[in-house]
């Protein structure tokens, strides 16, 4: 039962993502309302651009994490960690459901992200 319940965390996350793109990709492409003629007008709309740009992104990367955790979930690897095998904390699958680490594994990437940046 339990895995049914992250299961539909899941699908649900899912529907709010998809939902979320095709908001954020219409008002890119202008559906609802079209470029200003005013340039000063035409300078925020733009801005506001960037900020929906990052919005759509972060979207379309939050679904494939959610496409792999449901994938994971089909094959019954969905409570297992991806690096080291060991079983994921369910309070850490509670805030992130499409995480594929543990909690060790994830500080571990972390300060391996961390240290490629520096």
């Amino acid at each position: 039962m339990k895995t049914e319940a992250f299961r539909q965390r899941l699908v649900a996350r899912m529907e709010e993502l998809v939902r979320r793109a095709a908001q954020t990709g219409a008002d890119l492409r202008r559906e609802g309302e079209p470029l200003s003629p005013d340039l000063d007008e035409q300078a925020v709309q733009l801005e506001n651009d960037e900020v929906l740009q990052g919005l759509n992104d972060a979207a379309k990367r939050e679904i494939l994490q959610v496409k792999q955790a449901l994938s994971r979930v089909v094959s019954g690897s969905y409570f297992s960690c991806t690096r080291c095998g060991s079983a994921i904390e369910t309070q850490r699958l509670e805030a992130i459901p499409y995480t594929d680490l543990c909690s060790d594994c994830a500080r571990v990437q972390e300060r391996e992200a961390r240290s490629a940046v520096s």
